[in-house]
């Protein structure tokens, strides 16, 4: 089937929206090689697309390639043979490392972006290989020559890659390719499924507006003395945007412990000891109240002598200047 046609008979077919591979030829008297390559490399299940490409006209997948070609070999016609749908999925092939998101979701840490379209190219690729079918064996691109069946060498390598169906091309309509069995476990990649990484969902922090007020010092005078109520104004602002903290019961601190009493010290002659120690109950009250009397004399005179040392407050404010000369 020509590939204008495909596109104008086939836009509105969702499965030829899907990731493909397929078998294509640019119509031209002596040229031998087919493209086998893919299309939708980008596509997977779940993926943010592109703003508008869900309007009516967008191509996506097979339909997507087939008119890119049908543009660059403009005025010559291209053909398409045969189609392979696959499977919309990240993957990740088994020399590659896994890793988990927030969720616990498989994630390819090599190459996140790896869909299973791309492997299975690979794997038709190698097929292909295989049979030393490959255009030119320097150059890893997507040009095979078959060999005396013609194009019907490519479609059986086709059949061997594992995908979702595959279809035939006739001249005005396609089929359902019945000898498709979903390919040959052999020749597939062991691929993981994985998903995109998702980060964990973090609260937007509200969006405040904010005021920055610099004041210097002599600014802040001149509008305490000028300007009072705006001043109160402004301290009111500051108290509602920075409340002063108050302490809770939690916080109050321990009340301090009541002070020591002070402690006197008098001397008290031997005599006076030895009645306390061993004289009768007269003795010993008189040589206590003699000790008492002691302490107390000691106390009023200190207190004096502290009282006679410092001025009266009216003392210390007459000042006396000397004469001026």
């Amino acid at each position: 089937m020509e590939i204008e046609t495909f596109i104008q008979k086939y836009q509105g077919e969702a499965r030829f929206y899907q990731p493909h591979l397929y078998i294509v030829k640019q119509m031209f008297q002596g040229n031998t090689a087919y493209r086998c390559g893919m299309s939708g490399g980008s596509l997977y299940k779940g993926a943010d697309r592109v703003y508008g490409s869900d309007r009516k006209g967008n191509l996506t997948g097979l339909l997507s390639r087939m008119s890119m070609y049908k543009d660059y070999w403009l005025p010559l016609k291209g053909t398409i043979f045969a189609a392979l749908q696959i499977k919309q999925q990240l993957v990740a092939k088994p020399d590659q490392r896994l890793g988990q998101d927030y969720l616990g979701n498989p994630v390819n840490i090599n190459q996140a972006n790896q869909t299973l379209v791309r492997v299975r190219e690979m794997d038709f690729h190698e097929i292909l290989d295989t049979q030393g079918l490959r255009w030119d064996q320097t150059k890893k691109n997507e040009l095979f020559v078959p060999g005396r069946k013609g194009v019907d060498e490519l479609i059986s390598a086709m059949r061997q890659v594992k995908g979702e169906e595959m279809f035939i091309f006739m001249k005005d309509s396609f089929t359902t390719d019945l000898m498709y069995d979903g390919g040959s476990y052999r020749s597939a990649t062991n691929v993981t499924d994985t998903f995109q990484k998702q980060m964990q969902p973090r609260a937007a922090a509200p969006h405040v507006q904010t005021v920055t007020i610099k004041m210097s010092r002599k600014a802040i005078e001149e509008l305490k003395s000028d300007a009072p109520t705006k001043f109160a104004q402004l301290i009111k602002i500051i108290d509602q945007v920075h409340p002063k903290e108050r302490s809770s019961p939690s916080d109050t601190p321990p009340p301090s412990p009541p002070p020591s009493p002070a402690v006197e010290t008098i001397r008290v002659p031997r005599r006076q000891i030895q009645a306390i120690v061993d004289g009768n109950k007269t003795q010993k009250t008189q040589a206590l109240e003699k000790i008492v009397e002691q302490l107390v004399d000691k106390r009023v005179t200190r207190s004096v002598t502290r009282a006679e040392n410092t001025p009266r407050r009216s003392k210390r404010l007459n000042i006396v200047l000397p004469p001026m000369m």
